[in-house]
């Protein structure tokens, strides 16, 4: 995914510099790995207690397991690895919600990767032969005071996995 496109303060407009995003995955995990080069604002990004990335540069990752629309997980993460994560359903967040994944990060003044690797087994899912997961990707510059996305996310919607686009390609394991 490369294309994000701006919907906080304002729709429209591609972030500076590039950002990539690629998923992968095996028979345990789903992996994530991330790129964003070339940034016209200097990369904010503390060591900071888990959950506390708010102030900084992040990426976000949106995946509806059910693929209703209306439930899912959301994970943050800062230039430097430092995790936030919770549950949506409903219109309802669920903060305390906490899961195990492991990521890392390395950023500069103007870029920085994260990869992610997310256990299957930290997502509850239906058993079916045909998965319907959904994802989104958004992309905080808070110096700008601005947000992007993938797919194109709408402000204050009221269900928000609703505008989420299909994974292609991944096949999660039977749980355990």
């Amino acid at each position: 995914v490369t294309n994000l496109l701006r919907f906080i303060p304002t729709d429209g407009g591609a972030p500076s510099g590039t950002t990539e995003i690629r998923v992968a995955q095996d028979e345990k995990n789903i992996y994530f790995g991330i790129s964003v080069t070339g940034s016209e604002t200097p990369i904010q990004a503390r060591i900071s207690p888990r959950e506390d990335v708010n102030d900084d540069d992040q990426i976000g990752i949106y995946i509806d397991t059910v693929g209703d629309g209306r439930t899912g997980y959301i994970f943050y993460i800062n230039p430097r690895g430092i995790q936030q994560d919770m549950r949506y359903s409903n219109g309802n967040w669920m903060m305390q919600w906490n899961t195990i994944f492991e990521t890392a990060g390395n950023s500069s003044e103007k870029s920085y990767t994260i990869e992610m690797a997310l256990p299957s087994q930290s997502l509850q899912y239906p058993k079916t032969s045909e998965p319907n997961w959904k994802i989104m990707f958004t992309r905080k510059i808070p110096s700008l005071g601005a947000k992007y996305s993938f797919p194109k996310m709408r402000r204050g919607h009221q269900q928000m996995f609703v505008q989420a686009v299909p994974i292609e390609g991944i096949t999660p394991p039977e749980q355990g």
